[in-house]
C-alpha cells in the first residue's frame, strides 16, 4: 500500500493526524526492509485466504524484523494489524452492518494508539495480542462496550433465573473511550443482547465483566454521579477479583512504586492516590447481572 493511501485509510479509521504521520513513516519503512516487508506480504496473503496462523508469532516476528528497519516494536506490532485491515473490512462486508463492526474494531486500535503514546510516548499498543480477538471474529464493538462469549464463571441465580458455571454469557470489555453514560450503557447492552441471542438460545442472557471498574471501594471515593459508578452498578453480584497491575490505565504512567509523586489532576487521580499514599489494598471486581432484569427505561 502506497504511503499516502495508508495514511488516509488511518485517518478515516479515525487516527489523530500525530498517529498517521508516525505510523505511516514506520510503515513506509518496513515495506523498504527486505526481511519485513516479506513478512508483511506473507500474512497479508495467509489472513485473505483464512490460513490459520498464530497472530501473536506473526506480530512478534514482525517487531524482530521491524527492529533492522528502526521501527520500534509497539509500533511494529500496531502495523501488522493495521496491514490486515483491508482484508477484515472484507471480511466484515459478511455481517449485518459490517461497516460499523469494522470501525468499531478500528476504534480499538484508535484507543490502545493513544494509550501507548500517553504510557511510552510510541504511537503503537503495547497490547497488541489483544487486536487478534476481532481479527479472529471472537470480540466484536457493539456501541460503547466490546462484547465476546464466555462460560459463565460461577452459578447465580435470580427472581426465578439461573445460570449454571460453565454455561454461556457475554462477557464484557470497556474501551478507553468517551465517558460510560446510561444511555450509552443501555444501547450497548441492547446491542449485544440481540447480537448474541441466536448463540444464547436456551440459557438467559447473562453480562458478566472483570475490571478494575468493579471495584467495591469506589462507592467510597467517587462521586455518585460517576461514569465508573454507573458502569459497576449495573453488576448485581460481585465478588473481588485481582487487579492485575491496571494502575497504568489510571495515572497513564507505568511508574506507579511511589504514590506521593503521582499525578492529581482528575477526580480519578486523585482518589487513587490517596488511597496508595494511605497504602489501602488496591484491587478489581467480577460481577454479572441477568439482562431480563436490567432496567430498559431512561
Amino acid at each position: 500500500m502506497e504511503k499516502t493511501t495508508f495514511s488516509r485509510a488511518l485517518a478515516e479509521y479515525g487516527f489523530p493526524p500525530e498517529a498517521c504521520l508516525s505510523l505511516s513513516r514506520d510503515m513506509d519503512k518496513l515495506q523498504k526492509c527486505e526481511k519485513s516487508a516479506a513478512l508483511l506480504s506473507e500474512y497479508r496473503e495467509k489472513y485473505a485466504a483464512r490460513t490459520r496462523f498464530s497472530f501473536r508469532d506473526a506480530a512478534e516476528r514482525l517487531a524482530n524484523a521491524g527492529k533492522d528497519a528502526g521501527v520500534h516494536p509497539y509500533a511494529s506490532e500496531m502495523l501488522f494489524y493495521l496491514a490486515l485491515a483491508p482484508q477484515l473490512r472484507a471480511f466484515y462486508a459478511d455481517y449485518p452492518n459490517g461497516e460499523e463492526l469494522f470501525f468499531g474494531a478500528m476504534s480499538d486500535l484508535v484507543c490502545k494508539a493513544h494509550e501507548c503514546q500517553t504510557v511510552f510516548g510510541v504511537w503503537g499498543s503495547f497490547v497488541a495480542i489483544w487486536f487478534s480477538r476481532f481479527y479472529d471474529f471472537s470480540l466484536f464493538t457493539l456501541g460503547r462496550l466490546e462484547f465476546c462469549l464466555v462460560p459463565c464463571p460461577f452459578d447465580c441465580t435470580e427472581d426465578g433465573l439461573a445460570i449454571k458455571k460453565g454455561e454461556p454469557c457475554i462477557d464484557v470489555h470497556i474501551p478507553s473511550r468517551e465517558r460510560l453514560t446510561r444511555a450509552s450503557l443501555r444501547d450497548a447492552y441492547a446491542r449485544a443482547a440481540a447480537f448474541f441471542a441466536e448463540k444464547l438460545t436456551g440459557h438467559p442472557t447473562v453480562f458478566r465483566c472483570e475490571s478494575w471498574l468493579l471495584a467495591d471501594f469506589h462507592d467510597e471515593m467517587l462521586p455518585p454521579d460517576s461514569g465508573i459508578l454507573t458502569f459497576a452498578h449495573d453488576y448485581r453480584f460481585r465478588r473481588q477479583a485481582p487487579a492485575e497491575g491496571d494502575l497504568w490505565r489510571i495515572f497513564g504512567s507505568e511508574d506507579t512504586d511511589r504514590p506521593e509523586t503521582l499525578s492529581e489532576n482528575t477526580t480519578l487521580r486523585r482518589a487513587y492516590k490517596a488511597r496508595l499514599c494511605a497504602k489501602l489494598p488496591v484491587y478489581g471486581g467480577e460481577g454479572l447481572f441477568f439482562y431480563d432484569h436490567y432496567p430498559k427505561g431512561i
